[in-house]
């Protein structure tokens, strides 16, 4: 499943940094309005309806989800993408439980999440001296960066 959840961030990496997004315009966007709030940006929850003919669904069969704030400027074509972690579910039971949990469903998932830390896009709270080998930490245009947050429900 690794593979797919990276296969399907890499196509819209790519589809996006060359204008096109055939497929990804077949979503189900919640909030997709970006508001600042004091601690960072709340970003609505984009569904990938397009996900369920290629088989690329949650745990319980409804469809993959992502956060995205698009940047601007200088930083527009700059990506901070994070794969939220979930690990798995090992036998009947934990599977059962799981799929009725936002790791295992997108029925479950926040509708509007909080891009806090490293995905703020406010300087005073985005610790990028972690990151300090990276280009993009390294220029202002780094707080006008897209960023992704795919969910993992599987």
């Amino acid at each position: 499943m690794g593979f797919w959840v990276l296969a399907l961030v890499l196509a819209f990496l790519v589809g996006a940094a060359h204008g096109s997004e055939p497929w990804w315009n077949e979503t189900q966007a919640y909030g997709t309005n970006a508001n600042s709030g004091r601690n960072g940006v709340f970003v609505g929850l984009t569904l990938i309806q397009s996900a369920a003919a290629k088989g690329a669904v949650c745990l319980d069969g409804s469809l993959p989800g992502y956060h995205l704030h698009r940047g601007f400027g200088s930083g527009a074509n700059s990506w901070l993408v994070n794969l939220e972690g979930g690990g798995w579910c090992n036998d009947v039971k934990s599977c059962v439980f799981r799929k009725s949990s936002r790791r295992g469903s997108s029925n479950h998932m926040e509708r509007q999440l909080q891009f806090t830390g490293i995905m703020s896009n406010r300087p005073e709270e985005n610790p990028g001296i972690l990151l300090t080998s990276l280009p993009c930490v390294l220029t202002p245009s780094r707080f006008h960066t897209s960023l992704l947050f795919q969910r993992y429900c599987y």
